[in-house]
C-alpha cells in the first residue's frame, strides 16, 4: 500500500490542507491519518455516554456542512464513523479495528439505530464518491483499497441503522 498523496494541490494554498502542512495518512483504513488518531485521542478522553454525544455531533456537522467542511474534515467523520460502528452488531471484526485497541468497548451497548442512520448521512455528505477527499488518493489501487473499507464501513451502519 503506498501512502496517500498529502493532497493532489499540494503546495497550493487551500485551507483543506492547513497551509501547506498537509496531513498524514500512511493507510487506506479509517483509522490509518493523523488526524484519524486525533479522533481517537479526544473520544477516549470521553466517557461512554460523552463520546456518544461527541459522535452525534460530529456526524450533524457533518451532514450540515457536507464536503467543503473543515469542521468536521472528512478524515474525522470517517473516523468516528468506524468508532461507531466498532460497537455495533458485525462491527466489531472490522480489520482496522487493531489500530484502536478496544474500539468495540468504547460505547454503551445496545446503540440507537438513529446514530447509524446518522453516520451514513454523514458520510455521503462528507465523502461524496467524487469529491475532492476521494479523489486526492493519487494511487488507483489506493482509491479501491478506499472505497472497499468505505463499503465494508457502510454495510455495518446499514444494517443497524435498519434495527
Amino acid at each position: 500500500m503506498t501512502r496517500r498523496s498529502t493532497f493532489l494541490w499540494e503546495g497550493i494554498s487551500d485551507p483543506r490542507n492547513f497551509g501547506g502542512t498537509p496531513l498524514g495518512t500512511w493507510a487506506t483504513s479509517p483509522f490509518g491519518s493523523d488526524t484519524a488518531l486525533d479522533v481517537i485521542d479526544v473520544v477516549v478522553s470521553y466517557s461512554p455516554e460523552e463520546r456518544l454525544d461527541f459522535i452525534e455531533r460530529t456526524l450533524v456537522s457533518a451532514v450540515q456542512n457536507g464536503e467543503s467542511s473543515e469542521d468536521p474534515l472528512p478524515d474525522e467523520t470517517l473516523a468516528v464513523a468506524a468508532i461507531l460502528a466498532a460497537n455495533l452488531p458485525g462491527g466489531a471484526e472490522l480489520p482496522w479495528n487493531e489500530d484502536a485497541e478496544g474500539v468495540d468497548h468504547w460505547l454503551t451497548k445496545p446503540v440507537h439505530a438513529r446514530y447509524s442512520a446518522l453516520a451514513v448521512e454523514a458520510i455521503e455528505a462528507a465523502l461524496p464518491p467524487e469529491g475532492w477527499w476521494r479523489r486526492s488518493w493519487v494511487d488507483a489501487s489506493d482509491r479501491r483499497e478506499f472505497d472497499e473499507a468505505l463499503g465494508r464501513l457502510l454495510v455495518v451502519l446499514r444494517a443497524a441503522a435498519q434495527d
